[in-house]
């Protein structure tokens, strides 16, 4: 828990801000205008807190497993190597998906050129090779490329797209 509080401290809990967003807008409102207004309510809701409350749940119970299994170090490389996996396929995701909202920081982004897309997963693949390995590397990125697309899948249907807290 100390280590997902330190984590979520370095970022500002951005991540966990669009996570409780994310959650809210998508199970809540009837239409996805109602839900993008509920996304930029800066209240949160159940949906919100449920959704965080298990996630810094499910991510403790990561770290714990890791730092049982395989110690300190190699525990902080996987959690390197997903932040930098993540994050690398990100321009991937802004393309792929079209923007729900022509307002806010995802709009303001824009979207990425193909050359930036295929840096940034280059570059974030040879930082999982070289921290864990190409088994863990692979694994990770087609687990995370499901859960994308899921999400990506899920926002097209229920906002028409995404925006900066679906992206967080």
């Amino acid at each position: 828990l100390l280590a997902v509080g330190a984590m979520c401290a370095l970022s500002g809990g951005l991540h966990e801000d669009g996570l409780a967003d994310s959650a809210d807008g998508l199970w809540g409102g009837t239409n996805p205008e109602q839900r993008l207004a509920i996304m930029h309510d800066s209240r949160v809701g159940v949906f919100g807190l449920i959704a965080v409350v298990t996630v810094i749940c499910l991510k403790a119970t990561a770290i714990s497993y890791l730092l049982k299994n395989d110690g300190g170090i190699d525990a902080a490389l996987v959690i390197i190597t997903a932040a930098a996996i993540s994050r690398g396929f990100l321009p991937m995701a802004m393309n792929v998906f079209p923007l729900a909202s022509e307002k806010g920081r995802a709009a303001e982004a824009g979207v990425p050129e193909n050359k930036g897309i295929i840096v940034g997963a280059i570059i974030s693949i040879i930082i999982g090779l070289l921290l864990v390995g190409f088994s863990t590397s692979i694994n990770g990125l087609i687990g995370g490329i499901i859960v994308a697309g899921g999400l990506g899948y899920i926002a097209l249907k229920r906002l028409g797209g995404y925006n900066g807290d679906i992206l967080g």
